[in-house]
């Protein structure tokens, strides 16, 4: 592994006796602080909106090393005894009629609550603002639509997650395992908030040893500015001229909103950097589709697999820039937002490439798309509904997602082996070979080479999860629908 990811070691020099000074040369001396000063601490900002016109409704400010490493998550409780009562009555949240309840955001660290925003109505639209403070840098905010009552797990980095992280996860693995089987409830931040924590996580992880051996393979550095990704249960809301009449738990999803790469050609070649980004780009959208596909063993859909099903369907596949767009975009099939996205985007100066129509995956009905920089081959990976990320595509009801969500316990196990390691590795220096093959080749055939390697790459983790069937228990499912089937939310 060494050979593929690079291995860097301290150049051991042997004195006879101890040195007094470092052997390093002192170039300048900066002001001395007793402590680092507020202007240079990176801060994350949580900010909860029903009306963002009117300001937020519930916001935290924190340093974001205070937020690396731990739970995060953003649930919803009933706002009153009242609704709780009502909930209660109808034995839980969502099998509530949501116009009988209001409830209330609740953001927590590890299960305690640090912030909580006002009464809204079950099932409406809210905002959820995640604004980063870089120093030196500037701000830089993300911004989701969430739906009140859904729950929602936020994975931040600060960098690359070290290989040996995969140690952290088993171990937060077990104990959710263990939570679980002395009959914790699943619906807790304990155990439903730590599963889709875990999620998030894993997919960072695995997304850093696959751009590990990119950068190896195409003689690259890279720093990774702090990320973050929300995986989430899907909520849907069945409306009645504009008011919720019912929500249903339809499945899982991940939005990935900040995976920012800052490339580094070792001998200067520019091209090898956009090549990187390009790659790279394509392994983290595939890796959001997989990383369900992998945990939970459903069917699951990115941007770049969206595309790929678009292009063996034989649905028409467009690159759209500025000289073409008022040709092409009377001819997508698609709705007006992901028109008005294209238009911002081209405006821009910015490329889409985008099959000509949506394509109905099982239960997903929608279009994958993405809006490029061909100068630094930098990119945003889309699916309908302006999600970052990825999604399962059949719905299942709760208690399945639960009996699912355990099986993924096993899962995750095989995932962080080093085996999974070597299994990824060829695949992905293929992937980096076809496209430094082509550099010369349209952008449009370079990004459709890294799509297609990816599903060569999704094919071996598969492989690589055969050992699922020695260990998985054959009536998780049933199980857990007998357990579960009714649980509080806290």
């Amino acid at each position: 592994m060494e050979d593929l990811i690079g291995k860097k070691a301290i150049k051991v020099q042997v004195f006879p006796f101890l040195p007094a000074t470092l052997p390093y040369k002192t170039v300048a001396i900066g002001n001395k602080i007793a402590t680092i000063t507020d202007g240079l601490r990176h801060k994350i900002s949580f900010e909860v909106a029903t009306d963002p016109f009117f300001g937020a409704d519930m916001s935290l400010t924190v340093n974001f090393s205070e937020f690396v490493g731990k739970r995060v998550t953003l649930s919803y409780i009933p706002a009153t005894v009242a609704d709780q009562q009502t909930v209660d009555q109808y034995g839980g949240l969502y099998e509530t009629p949501p116009y009988l309840i209001k409830v209330k955001p609740q953001l927590k660290i590890e299960g305690v609550v640090n912030a909580e925003g006002v009464a809204v109505g079950m099932g409406m639209d809210q905002t959820l603002n995640m604004i980063f403070s870089l120093p030196n840098i500037g701000l830089d905010q993300v911004q989701n639509t969430i739906t009140a009552g859904g729950y929602y797990a936020v994975g931040l980095v600060a960098d690359r997650l070290p290989s040996g992280y995969s140690v952290e996860l088993q171990k937060r693995a077990k104990r959710l395992d263990d939570f679980v089987k002395a009959g914790g409830n699943r619906g807790s931040d304990q155990g439903l908030g730590e599963q889709l924590y875990l999620s998030a996580m894993t997919y960072f992880w695995e997304v850093d040893r696959q751009t590990d051996v990119l950068a190896s393979q195409g003689d690259v550095v890279y720093a990774k500015q702090s990320g973050e990704g929300i995986f989430a249960l899907s909520l849907s809301v069945l409306t009645l001229f504009g008011v919720p009449r019912r929500t249903e738990v339809t499945g899982t999803n991940i939005d990935v909103d900040r995976l920012v790469y800052i490339p580094f050609s070792k001998t200067g070649d520019t091209q090898a950097q956009i090549n990187f980004m390009t790659t790279s780009g394509s392994v983290g959208s595939g890796s959001e589709h997989g990383i369900i596909e992998q945990m939970y063993g459903v069917d699951a859909i990115s941007a770049v697999k969206a595309i790929h099903l678009a292009n063996q369907q034989g649905i028409r596949i467009y690159q759209i820039t500025a000289s073409n767009r008022a040709t092409v975009l009377p001819l997508l099939q698609v709705s007006n937002a992901v028109k008005a996205d294209i238009n911002n985007a081209v405006n821009a100066g910015k490329e889409v490439l985008i099959p000509e129509r949506e394509l109905l995956v099982n239960d997903w009905r929608g279009v994958g798309y993405i809006v490029s920089d061909p100068a630094t081959g930098a990119a945003g990976y889309l699916i309908s509904g302006g999600i970052a990320g990825g999604a399962n595509t059949l719905k299942k009801i709760l208690s399945e997602i639960l009996g699912i969500m355990e099986r993924a316990l096993v899962r995750i196990g095989c995932l962080l082996e080093p085996a999974h390691l070597k299994d990824i590795a060829a695949p992905i220096i293929w992937s980096y070979l076809i496209i430094e093959k082509f550099a010369s080749f349209p952008f449009l055939f370079k990004v459709f080479a890294a799509i297609v390697v990816f599903f060569a790459v999704v094919a071996i983790l598969n492989e690589t999860l055969e050992c699922i069937a020695q260990t998985a228990n054959a009536d998780f499912r049933h199980k857990y629908k007998r357990r579960y089937l009714s649980f509080s939310f806290a």
